[in-house]
């Protein structure tokens, strides 16, 4: 070690704390068409600036699961900026399967519809194109952690 460097203090407790305490993690989806070069431009994030904070972490799935990205937030006023700190590109081979839905057209009448695997039911259809009724269940699967976390709230 050099002799330059100044005398090392060492971290105590009380500066140290749990990532989930200091930050935040959030998750998005984003449209079909979205390059994830877009991702770093502010205007993209304008209507979430308010929500989010120095440190927080945003994970970004590409609509059709090609690509994944996580993002930094390096600053949030006036505007918000992020810097990528991960990036991930999928072959069709590696994309990741939804285990639970299947997107698939029906016939004419109920065009594309979103498909319990375990039951077979219709969840959802009459979607003009795979990637609307993608859309579709990526906000069901929101409502869905929503309403969850609400019921283990009112069973605590």
């Amino acid at each position: 070690m050099s002799d330059n460097l100044p005398k090392l203090i060492p971290a105590t407790e009380g500066q140290v704390q749990l990532a989930q305490h200091a930050r935040r993690q959030w998750a998005h989806v984003a449209r079909e068409g979205v390059q994830r070069q877009q991702l770093l431009d502010p205007a993209y994030w304008v209507h979430v600036n308010r929500t989010m904070r120095h440190a927080d972490h945003i994970e970004v799935w590409a609509w059709d699961r090609s690509w994944w990205v996580e993002l930094l937030v390096v600053d949030h006023s006036p505007v918000l900026r992020v810097e990528c700190i991960n990036d991930r590109e999928f072959s069709a081979g590696e994309r990741m399967r939804d285990d639970d839905y299947e997107v698939r057209y029906l016939n004419m009448e109920a065009k594309n519809a979103v498909i319990d695997r375990a039951t077979g039911d219709i969840i959802s259809q009459g979607h003009d194109t795979p990637d609307a009724a993608n859309l579709w269940l990526s906000e069901h699967r929101k409502t869905m952690s929503r309403s969850k976390g609400r019921a283990k709230g009112k069973a605590a």
